[in-house]
């Protein structure tokens, strides 16, 4: 039988666990608000510079400007390019698992219409869970995630943009979650080369824009 000393001991032990429970509550609350302001600083960012390629695009075609670039050039997918974007750490529900899921169907799907497939993976547990599988990892970014800087997004889109430029690729496709709310995220598969801009429809079509220094040197810079 416990004696009082050691039942003492025991509910001291047990404070000192809730008090450290209690403080990683609170990191991780703080990152978790953290994240959720900064994803939702850069959306608007992102969903405008596609409103105004798609703008760009269909105002180019309307009016018969030259309309090409390497980027937006439509081939025969003889052989895709999938980025698989997961966590570099566990302990995250489904978060994953939903990624590396979904990532492998793609690659299953496209070698099933005779298609070869490269591999990139964003994140340590998508690299480690097909490093395992045997599949063939044709780079990886881990541990990018806790001091992540613009000069890393800029080489990871230089990989795959001078693979798909060089004709080594014919399409790329991106596997993330995407962030609905802080216990909802929906895995999407996103096409990012060749790019597709979202183009406008009705009356938004022939809104009268003054582009600056113009369409075609803009369309170019932004791309």
């Amino acid at each position: 039988m416990a004696t009082l000393r050691e039942i003492r001991r025991r509910i001291a032990s047990i404070k000192n666990i809730e008090q450290v429970t209690d403080a990683m509550r609170v990191v991780a609350a703080a990152r978790l608000r953290r994240a959720q302001e900064y994803i939702m600083a850069t959306r608007p960012y992102a969903d405008k510079l596609n409103s105004v390629l798609g703008h760009l695009i269909s105002q180019m075609d309307v009016e018969n400007e030259a309309l090409t670039h390497p980027l937006l050039e439509t081939r025969e997918v003889k052989h895709a390019c999938i980025v698989s974007v997961s966590a570099d750490r566990g302990l995250c529900g489904s978060f994953n698992s939903n990624v590396t899921r979904t990532t492998t169907q793609r690659i299953e799907y496209y070698e099933e219409n005779g298609a070869d497939v490269t591999l990139i993976c964003i994140g340590r547990r998508g690299h480690e869970h097909f490093a395992r599988r045997g599949y063939d990892i044709t780079d990886s970014y881990v541990n990018i995630f806790r001091q992540l800087e613009f000069q890393t997004a800029v080489d990871v889109v230089h990989e795959f943009e001078h693979l798909y430029t060089d004709k080594k690729i014919d399409k790329v496709e991106v596997v993330y979650n995407n962030f609905k709310s802080a216990i909802l995220q929906t895995v999407l598969v996103e096409q990012l080369l060749p790019l597709e801009p979202e183009i406008p429809e009705g009356d938004e079509l022939f809104l009268d824009y003054i582009y600056e220094p113009g369409q075609v040197e803009l369309f170019e810079m932004l791309l």
